[in-house]
């Protein structure tokens, strides 16, 4: 499409709707190109920077400056009242330039004529009646007349907040050489529009102004964002500039439309920018403009007028809002004071790691708990492999999902102090930078935090516990051979992860004991699991056992086992199996000859760490199933004829999923007599629980299933007195712990509401 094309297509969808409409299409069309590539992973750094310093107590030395304001006023009498008494009342070193051109409310005039200057605030008062109405253009340029320095060009449907004058000026004092015009935030103000960019948005969560723009105080940057076009709802403009190019070109535009736009292009072009300013918040009702009045063909005349001047101007408007650079800003704004203004609707924080496995399906289920009970979701996850920190806000109004450089870990205090969780839940820090410094962290906030123990990290950063020779070390009382064995093991996983503070297990446990004392709730699965904590790390008042629940599928798939003595013994193992997970064993026992005499078959439903997927011998002595749906288990147990289910751990299971869930389909389940599965197996007595961790070991207890048939079917029928808890019985300790915490409602961002704070400091600030 040549450029004559694209420019009547242009004026045609202006005569039609506006600027507005037209800048909401160019948007669309360019969201839609983008959203896929930048929701695939959408990076805010900026969430950092926002929380790390209080942005609203940086005076920037501008009270002593003087500024004035143009205010065009044409009718919409209930609208300038609003607008002139919040100018009034949250301005302070001013010259208000008020213009009325001729307007035909009779309330105007004589409302406009009481307004007094405020010499106590150094605000000058200046007001102008015209006879004839000249427009918005000719009215502006005559009130430039007036004007002594930086100015601003405010319509009358704006309302100012504390303090905004200040902020929306210092880019030019700080930058006259460089700055043309400056726009804040506002709800609706096309590319400046928040929460959502050329939208007419109604104020974000219907908050008041003071709330909304005391939030932009505090998180917005004070460093300025390059714009293609200024807004000229509420724009700053630098004297200099004017003085070097003019103001506006009242003979090409008439009584109004375009005229800002054509101003910002001649400024970009003569060498300056046109930036926005985003620690500031203004209201624009959006409605009842100053140009609303006159709009007929000549918007479309104008802009037509404004794309034939300036070639460049859509072009520009379009690569801005294609990049949208500001999207991280509104993104993590919109976020924080949602988090800040829940109400009654709590918020809680989980942190973890970005494994798979148990520790992580639990945490799904945890997060759909507390959803259920009505909470707001903030979902921490460290990706140790790509090092970022993923971030999940979930709440009754927005949900978000982006992701932080690695770096942000140092900082997520400052993410929970702003966020406010009303609680948060410690699922894993296994792979977290600097957890001994992360749970002194939470000791020292205000956080009621809990931990649930999924492996034993708190007591070891081996947090398997299996030494260097590849043994559970069960926990040796003498601390040299702790030393020892962190010294010397480098092929566990805890040596990819530094620093070098998990090499000191004294001061390792140390701090990890301080921080499960001070839990508000510490939950771990199984009685074994917690004598193993106790034995390492001495009482810990909240700790309590809440074993898992079990898939719903698996409740009612129970089944009586037996073993068919004229077929193969199919031993299935279940879940992803690695060293710890007893692959070594497993290799071994494949390769003993009185295993492949014995007429067993070993069926991997899941993963390994050795053979892939999809795998399966020559001799049928190994078959590789690979992934798995969990609901599609108990189907892929009867599709393989598995006779018994062995689970050959090293290492003492916290909990075991897989001895849970096959003790629930009726299998018999042989294991070590290490941790939660041998614990569950002797309680039930529905399985064979072997006292040598080796792969003979394994090898008899099946040759004498082999003798002895019948035990299989005995062992299965043991399995029906298992009955897993619920996962409304499990998880009656969040319940429990939500309703002991204290709870604060947040509906008016009280630490964050600065503007009166700011108001009232200013000069005192800025003396000191």
């Amino acid at each position: 499409m040549n450029f004559l094309n694209k420019c009547t297509k242009a004026v045609m969808y202006a005569k039609s709707y506006g600027i507005m409409i037209l800048l909401r299409k160019i948007a669309y069309k360019v969201k839609d190109a983008v959203t896929s590539e930048r929701e695939s992973l959408h990076f805010n750094d900026f969430l950092i920077k926002a929380v790390q310093t209080n942005q609203s107590c940086r005076c920037e030395a501008l009270d002593e400056s003087i500024f004035d304001i143009i205010v065009p006023v044409y009718n919409g009498y209930e609208y300038v009242v609003d607008c002139i008494t919040s100018v009034l009342a949250n301005t302070r070193n001013c010259r208000l330039i008020i213009i009325n051109d001729a307007s035909t409310d009779p309330r105007i005039g004589p409302f406009l004529d009481s307004i007094q200057a405020i010499p106590e605030r150094a605000i000058e008062v200046f007001i102008r009646h015209h006879t004839k109405n000249v427009g918005f253009v000719g009215s502006v340029n005559h009130g430039y007349r007036y004007v002594k320095s930086h100015f601003v060009i405010l319509n009358t449907d704006t309302v100012l907040p504390k303090g905004w004058i200040q902020r929306i000026m210092a880019p030019i004092i700080q930058n006259e050489d460089i700055i043309a015009s400056v726009t804040p935030f506002s709800n609706s103000a096309s590319i400046c529009s928040f929460p959502v960019s050329c939208e007419n948005n109604k104020p974000y969560k219907d908050l008041p102004l003071d709330t909304l723009d005391a939030c932009f105080q505090l998180y917005g940057p004070t460093e300025p964002e390059k714009i293609p076009t200024g807004v000229g709802f509420c724009m700053a403009i630098n004297k200099k500039v004017v003085d070097l190019i003019g103001l506006f070109d009242e003979e090409t535009f008439g009584k109004g439309y375009g005229e800002e736009n054509d101003w910002c292009m001649r400024a970009f072009k003569a060498g300056f920018q046109n930036v926005m300013v985003m620690n500031l918040f203004v209201f624009h009702k959006g409605t009842v403009s100053f140009t609303e009045t006159y709009k007929d063909d000549s918007l479309a005349k104008n802009l037509a007028k404004l794309s034939s001047m300036h070639r460049e101007y859509l072009p520009m408007v379009h690569d801005f809002i294609r990049k949208d650079s500001i999207r991280d800003v509104r993104d993590a704004l919109a976020m924080l004071i949602d988090a800040n203004t829940l109400g009654q609707q709590r918020l809680v924080a989980v942190l973890d790691n970005s494994f798979t496995g148990g520790a992580s399906l639990y945490k799904e289920t945890l997060l759909g708990c507390l959803k259920n009970l009505g909470c707001a979701l903030l979902d921490i996850q460290y990706d140790f492999s790509k090092n970022i920190l993923r971030i999940h806000y979930t709440s009754e109004t927005r949900e978000d999902i982006f992701a932080l450089r690695g770096h942000a870990v140092e900082h997520i205090d400052d993410l929970l102090r702003h966020f406010k969780p009303d609680l948060a839940f410690i699922n894993s820090l296994v792979s977290w930078p600097n957890p001994l410094k992360l749970m002194h962290l939470f000791r020292q906030s205000s956080i009621p935090y809990a931990a649930v123990l999924h492996d034993y990290f708190y007591i070891c950063p081996n947090w398997l516990l299996v030494d260097a020779t590849g043994k559970f070390c069960r926990i040796p009382t003498d601390i040299n051979n702790c030393l020892n064995c962190l010294r010397s093991d480098k092929v566990a996983g805890f040596t990819h992860f530094g620093p070098d503070e998990r090499g000191d297990i004294t001061l390792w446990r140390g701090t990890t004991s301080a921080f499960l004392r001070e839990a508000a709730s510490v939950i771990c699965f199984s009685e074994s699991s917690k004598g193993y904590f106790v034995h390492a790390l001495g009482d810990i008042p909240a700790l309590s056992v809440a074993e898992h629940a079990v898939n719903e599928c698996f409740k009612s798939s129970w089944k009586l086992r037996g073993m068919d003595m004229d077929r193969i013994t199919n031993v299935g193992i279940i879940g992803a199996i690695g060293t710890h997970k007893g692959m070594d064993v497993l290799w071994e026992l494949a390769r003993l000859s009185d295993f492949k005499k014995g007429r067993f078959h070993l069926v991997f439903i899941g993963n390994t760490s050795v053979v892939k997927g999809g795998f399966r011998s020559k001799r049928k002595r190994l078959t590789v199933h690979g992934s798995y749906e969990l609901g599609d288990l108990p189907a892929l147990l009867e599709k393989h004829s598995i006779s018994i289910v062995l689970i050959p751990s090293i290492w003492p299971e916290t909990f075991c999923f897989t001895a849970s869930e096959a003790m629930a389909l009726g299998y018999p389940v042989i294991c070590f007599n290490i941790g939660a599965q041998a614990e569950r197996v002797k309680r039930y007595e529905c399985g064979i629980v072997l006292e040598e961790i080796s792969a003979s070991a394994i090898l008899k207890a099946l040759l004498d299933l082999r003798d002895f048939p019948a035990r299989v079917q005995e062992l299965s029928s043991m399995t029906q007195k298992y009955a897993p808890p619920s996962k409304e019985a499990h998880f009656a300790y969040v319940s429990k712990i939500l309703t002991d915490i204290s709870h604060q409602d947040k509906q008016g961002l009280p630490d964050l509401t600065l503007g009166k704070w700011y108001w009232e400091n200013e000069q005192k600030e800025c003396a000191s």
